[in-house]
């Protein structure tokens, strides 16, 4: 019996978080237990304040696996390294965490953490040269966006930067100027996308079109898309999201385009962008969709227009191809689906998507977004001092 009981000693942690009231939790629990050390610091804010966790807790359940199964709560993805029971204690002990941001003391600490952020990925981006960030083909046509910290407000803010960015060393600028922690670009190009209207297709987009003058405020003509795959699912181990990766390029190769010149993105936090930058959508339809007139035309013969304009408020042919874009992307989002691939199934089709820019700093991660080759997808993401 001693070999036995020095074994299982052995597997034992000592849990040595330190609690709000200065002292350590000091609770052993078995390595291969799903309990975290900061078990008793979470337990203590759900007996605080149980309705604000239950609340959370509704917000984070189903949310423990990728996103291609956490849309709609649903957790018959068949994700063979976590079992329901433990989804169910981490999406708990992540409701209890999140509970705790509202307290002095951890507003506090979170607002000097994002002090040193800022700090670092400033340093970084004067460390660094425009040709260390990769732009997108026609980054002109393209909305760039940054989150920043505002220390005054003490959050997160979104700002759209107005300027045409034409080339990285415009961007590197802001990147210099403002630190931002994450930095996008529109999956998709458009006329003025410096001022990008509402979706006319969607909920809030048709309630937009119904105000007055509103159409005067902004010109929504899109250009076009090309095709992106967010690989993007919460995995411990990230050799589970390379090994995805790979079978995402393969499928895409034998089933969408075989030619394709893929670009492969490493996001600097838990996944992969597959990009094909030479496909684009908009030239894929043209032989259907070869100009504005006929694409009304159609509209028109299909639909009853009057009806249709009464409801969203104005048709263009803008609007019209990308929500034909969308529903084709759709198409080939089902057949991935069908096939076992485990992605973000809401970015693909989603011609207002934003997406992380190659060279800048994931501020989550301190790490940085890389354009990477397809031999390396097995390798670490590049951290920032």
């Amino acid at each position: 019996m001693m070999p036995l009981v020095t074994t299982l000693e052995a597997r034992e942690t000592q849990c040595t978080h330190i609690r709000l009231d200065g002292k350590r939790c000091r609770v052993k629990t078995n390595e291969e237990e799903y309990l975290c050390e900061h078990h008793a610091y979470d337990f203590y804010y759900f007996m605080r304040n149980p309705i604000k966790v239950a609340k959370q807790y509704r917000r984070y359940w189903g949310k423990a696996h990728h996103p291609a199964c956490d849309k709609k709560g649903t957790l018959l993805c068949g994700c063979p390294n976590i079992s329901d029971g433990a989804i169910l204690f981490q999406a708990l002990r992540r409701a209890c965490k999140t509970s705790t941001r509202n307290t002095k003391v951890q507003k506090s600490i979170t607002h000097m953490e994002m002090l040193e952020k800022t700090r670092k990925i400033r340093a970084y981006y004067r460390s660094i040269s425009a040709e260390d960030i990769d732009l997108p083909p026609q980054s002109n046509r393209r909305q760039f966006r940054i989150f920043t910290y505002d220390r005054r407000a003490k959050r997160v803010v979104v700002k759209k930067i107005k300027d045409c960015i034409r080339n990285s060393e415009v961007l590197l600028k802001h990147l210099r100027r403002h630190a931002p922690i994450a930095v996008y670009y529109s999956t998709s190009k458009w006329l003025n996308p410096q001022n990008i209207g509402p979706d006319p297709f969607s909920k809030s987009g048709r309630r937009k079109f119904r105000k007055r003058g509103l159409l005067t405020n902004y010109h929504n003509t899109w250009l076009g898309q090309e095709f992106f795959i967010d690989v993007d699912y919460e995995m411990k181990d990230s050799r589970m999201a390379a090994e995805m990766t790979e079978k995402v390029i393969k499928w895409y190769k034998d089933n969408v385009n075989s030619k394709a010149n893929l670009t492969v993105v490493r996001s600097g936090g838990k996944g992969f962008h597959v990009i094909d930058f030479d496909y684009d959508i908009k030239a894929h339809l043209e032989d259907n969709l070869p100009n504005s007139r006929m694409v009304l035309e159609a509209w028109n013969a299909s639909y009853d227009y009057k009806d249709f304009k009464t409801k969203h408020g104005k048709v263009t042919a803008s609007s019209v191809r990308q929500n034909i874009s969308r529903n084709w992307k759709k198409s080939i989002i089902e057949s991935m689906k069908r096939d076992g691939l485990l992605v973000d199934f809401e970015v693909t089709p989603d011609p207002r998507r934003i997406i992380r820019v190659p060279g800048t700093v994931h501020g989550k991660k301190m790490t940085v977004c890389e354009v990477i080759s397809e031999d390396n997808i097995y390798d670490g993401a590049k951290a920032i001092e």
